[in-house]
């Protein structure tokens, strides 16, 4: 009995499937797959929105697409191919492995780079903002003769400041 539960849902199982593999075919549109493909005729537009006059590419991308999805392809075949015929630059987007990967991750190494930057800065700001607490540590390092030799220098350049304006 245990026996014949098991190949019950087993077939079962293998019907679920097949059904969600057909249902994910039928779901690829001539809109879903154009969306991500770039017409090859230099226009740098994605293929669903190419609007160059009597552009022969992007008819006979179109033409392709609108054939494999007819015949029933998945929306990863029919990019497959395109990208075996065409290679890497027909894509919108570039893919998320190997070296590609860079383009992906750059953009949010730099941002993170320039937060840490800013953060940095900032905080520097404010610390010298908040009453001078870096001169404070260096006036209480220094030693009498300095400080009385700096004060003396002080009061020369603000006397000169005041005499002159």
């Amino acid at each position: 009995m245990r026996v014949l539960l098991g190949l019950l849902g087993s077939a079962v199982l293998a019907v679920v499937v097949l059904a969600f593999a057909s249902a994910a075919r039928a779901n690829t549109t001539y809109d879903s797959v154009a969306i991500e493909l770039m017409c090859r005729c230099g226009c740098g537009k994605v293929l669903s929105a190419c609007d160059m006059p009597e552009c022969t590419t992007q008819k006979n991308m179109n033409e392709q697409v609108k054939y494999m999805v007819g015949e029933g392809r998945g929306k990863d075949e029919i990019i497959k191919y395109f990208v075996d015929s065409y290679g890497e630059q027909v894509l919108a987007a570039p893919t998320k492995q190997g070296f590609n990967l860079t383009a992906w991750l750059m953009p949010f190494a730099v941002l993170a780079a320039g937060v840490a930057f800013v953060y940095l800065v900032v905080d520097k700001w404010v610390l010298q903002r908040r009453g001078g607490t870096l001169v404070e540590e260096a006036i209480e390092a220094a030693t009498p003769a300095e400080r009385n030799r700096y004060e003396e220098r002080l009061k020369k350049e603000l006397d000169q400041f005041e005499g002159g304006a």
